[in-house]
């Protein structure tokens, strides 16, 4: 069943199928059908609650088992990282400046992340201050 949905730029759609697997197809006849599972990648991964396209093509998956959300530069896996220590993610919404958007299940309200800093590293700024970065997977 699938439970989040993007369509990129180009027009490609994007669903996570909640099998711990997204697949991108070009259009709704699903002609350039692609999957992405974590055995492509590596990592382990739940299924995934929500997922956005940012407006540099980047995929954002939200992982609601892991506590985390996921970025990856292409279906590969390519470009795994991870903003780690949520409170188990629901959504994830890329902005045009690229700044996350992201729901937690516990939390109400909206939790907001910056775009990529000086150290290439994204940061979520609350008002309790830092609360997490987005670092390349094992640092």
């Amino acid at each position: 069943m699938p439970y989040g949905l993007a369509i990129d730029s180009k027009g490609r759609i994007y669903v996570d199928v909640h099998n711990a697997r997204i697949v991108r197809f070009d259009d709704m006849t699903g002609k350039g059908w692609t999957v992405l599972t974590t055995s492509n990648t590596g990592q382990k991964s739940y299924p995934p609650s929500s997922i956005s396209i940012g407006p540099d093509g980047v995929t954002y998956v939200a992982d609601f088992g892991n506590n985390r959300i996921v970025r990856m530069t292409d279906m590969t896996g390519a470009g795994w990282q991870t903003l780690d220590n949520l409170d188990h993610p629901v959504s994830v919404r890329a902005a045009l400046d690229g700044r996350l958007y992201v729901g937690l299940a516990y939390h109400p309200g909206l939790h907001l992340y910056s775009p990529i800093n000086e150290d290439g590293h994204r940061i979520m700024r609350t008002k309790s201050g830092t609360r997490g970065i987005l670092a390349p997977a094992g640092k």
